[in-house]
């Protein structure tokens, strides 16, 4: 049967119990058969005596006993009360009945909470501190909430609050847990308003932050260490964001903080998360590498991140497979707040992630992000691709994203070029058979400006991953193709004299490439037998056709950065003026004009050799009938390339 209601008079009588001074306390103790005739016949109170410790217990009901609680907290700076040890008593006797249930749980913790702040004697203290804990171990998941309402206003009473509950270990798994789902709340508000939960990412950081510290809670935080540490990544991005935004500014105008701490204290929680999981040295370790300061800038915060992924896997590898489910589901929310970390962590623990969870779900996202317009974000995903691409059992999958990943060696960041250029690399000997022969026409089109790349390194893949097209090229026929492979010749043929080593390499691979699928056996002959100095007449003999287009290509190489491409050009124009010496005059003319700007080259050598062609020319155009001269033109042009090739002077590099 349900407990009959308790009589008002009962709950002015327990009152006075914590008032000695009250005239009803003295009335109650002096004539209780008094009271005991106001009252009607279904009253509780003793007949015998009035014990304290029995009067209070399951006979409240909830309204009652939440009044009750309240009533006592808010007049404990009374100063008419005298027994605290009572008051205590009667809390306890309250709050440890097995029907006990407080309805306004948020009113009791702020209430709590105001007379921390309000009182500084140590028994008020002690009781505050421990009904606080009565409450808490009754409804641990509403304690955490109403507490972080009142750590909205982050002081050294909330923190205190949070230690308190922390040095609890019963308590401390249900707090995480709920400190979890209000911090995905926070992130997934502040993904779909834009603006930024400072007070509550505030209160959840602190709250963190304070459990990590009380060395009891570390068995507790490892048990979830995967989901807390997502959320302390996605804690410390939405903070940034915040901040940069100026989400976190009490005015526009005045511009004046309203939490300076924010960002300072989510970097904090983080570090408290490491120094649990690994102690101070570990927190050390990572402020070498710098990452703490890489946290609070928007440039290097996914290098930050990066590190301290790199560190959770070597310390704690266990939980990687957990934190890697964690951001894929972060990844396939879609949430703003998530994207960039998500994919930092995801680049970063591949190796730890089930390929089955890859799925076209998130290749559909990394297909998304490669089209972002957020640079770092193209990055992230084109990093994620070359990881994949590695694995035979993902290469066939990302196939769909050839076309998307061929745009980005458009890009205008070198590192995602190179990026692009790896996956491409990775992806086009394992392509299905009816698609090699369009992708690889697709890349002999878009790798060709890649070519004259400032980047050594994007010259040197973009002529390997052109060689390779050419390799998978199945219709050796085919006219597009045949066209646009023609017109690399020029470059490549350049390119035999790029003063990196390694991309002149390159360059005579594809350049051999090129002359197999074109069944140019001269050119391929010259590249088998090491004389690259005679592609060029071999080139030239082409055709009236073929002379003029490969004319119009040589001029840029006479701006080229690297002397020796711009002395290639120069030895080029000479052949080309040789054989185009019996009457073209308007072809002779571009030639000329061409070398009289290369005469004020910069380089002596250049300079020089500009000067001396020019004048063989025009010596020879002045004698048609003496072919003597052009030969003689020819064969030092010949020498001298030679010469250049065999002894390249350091000062001219």
């Amino acid at each position: 049967m349900p407990s009959p209601a308790v009589p008002s008079s009962l709950l002015f009588l327990t009152l006075t119990l914590c008032f000695p001074s009250c005239p009803g306390y003295q009335a109650a103790c002096e004539d209780p058969v008094l009271q005991l005739e106001r009252e009607s016949a279904c009253t509780f109170w003793p007949k015998d005596s009035i014990d304290p410790e029995m009067i209070f217990g399951s006979s409240f009901l909830e309204p009652e006993r939440n009044d009750f609680v309240l009533t006592v907290l808010e007049n404990m700076a009374d100063p008419r009360i005298s027994d605290t040890q009572l008051i205590a008593k009667m809390l306890e006797g309250v709050l440890s009945s097995p029907c006990s249930e407080l309805i306004r749980v948020d009113l009791v913790v702020q209430t709590i909470y105001g007379q921390l702040r309000r009182l500084r004697q140590k028994p008020p203290q002690d009781i505050l501190k421990s009904t606080l804990l009565q409450v808490a171990s009754l409804d641990p998941p509403r304690v955490a909430v109403a507490l972080l309402q009142v750590s909205r206003i982050c002081n050294n009473t909330t923190r205190a609050m949070w230690n308190m509950l922390a040095c609890e270990p019963s308590l401390v798994e249900d707090l995480l847990r709920m400190l979890l789902v209000v911090s995905n709340q926070c992130t997934r508000l502040q993904s779909s308003t834009g603006r930024c939960k400072c007070h509550d990412l505030l209160a959840v950081s602190s709250a963190m932050h304070e459990i990590f510290l009380v060395p009891s809670s570390r068995c507790y935080v490892q048990l979830v260490v995967d989901e807390l540490f997502v959320s302390v990544l996605f804690q410390l991005f939405c903070s940034l964001d915040g901040t940069q935004k100026g989400c976190c500014y009490r005015s526009s105008k005045t511009r004046t903080l309203e939490h300076p701490s924010l960002l300072r204290t989510t970097v904090s929680t983080a570090q408290a998360l490491f120094q649990c999981l690994g102690g101070a040295s570990l927190v050390e370790d990572i402020e070498r590498q710098g990452a703490w300061d890489m946290l609070v800038s928007t440039k290097t915060y996914h290098n930050g991140v990066a590190v301290l992924t790199r560190v959770l896997r070597r310390e704690v590898p266990e939980c990687c497979t957990a934190v890697s489910e964690q951001v894929v589901i972060g990844l396939l929310q879609r949430w703003v707040m998530k994207e960039v970390t998500s994919l930092i962590v995801f680049v970063e623990l591949l190796d730890y992630t089930d390929l089955e969870h890859v799925d076209g779900q998130v290749l559909s996202v990394l297909e998304f992000h490669l089209k972002n317009q957020d640079m770092l974000l193209r990055s992230l995903a084109v990093q994620s691709l070359v990881l994949l691409s590695r694995r035979s059992e993902k290469a066939a999958m990302l196939q769909g994203l050839l076309p998307e990943v061929m745009k980005l060696l458009q890009d205008g960041d070198g590192e995602i070029m190179m990026a692009a250029l790896t996956v491409l690399s990775n992806l086009l000997p394992v392509v299905d058979w009816h698609m090699a022969g369009p992708v690889a026409l697709e890349l002999v089109k878009t790798l060709l400006p890649l070519f004259e790349n400032e980047s050594s390194d994007v010259r040197e893949r973009s002529m390997l991953l052109w060689r390779d097209a050419m390799e998978v090229a199945v219709q050796p026929r085919n006219k597009q193709m045949r066209k646009h492979v023609q017109r690399s010749l020029m470059p490549l043929f350049f390119h035999l004299h790029d003063k990196d080593h390694s991309v002149a390499q390159a360059s005579w691979e594809a350049l051999l490439a090129a002359a197999k699928y074109l069944e140019h056996r001269k050119i391929r002959k010259l590249l088998e037998t090491k004389q690259p100095w005679r592609v060029g007449e071999s080139l030239l003999s082409e055709g009236h056709r073929r002379r003029r287009q490969y004319l119009q290509q040589s001029l840029p190489y006479l701006r080229s950065p690297q002397e020796r491409m711009r002395e290639a050009a120069v030895r080029f124009l000479g052949i080309a003026g040789q054989q185009l010496s019996d009457g073209r005059q308007e072809k002779l003319q571009v030639i000329y004009e061409a070398l009289e700007g290369a005469v004020s080259d910069s380089s002596l050598w250049v300079s020089s050799l500009a000067s001396q062609t020019l004048r063989n020319l025009k010596a020879a155009e002045e004698e048609p009938s003496s072919r003597l001269r052009l030969q003689a033109l020819c064969s030092w042009l010949r020498r001298a390339w030679r010469r250049r090739r065999a002894v390249i002077s350091p000062s001219r590099e």
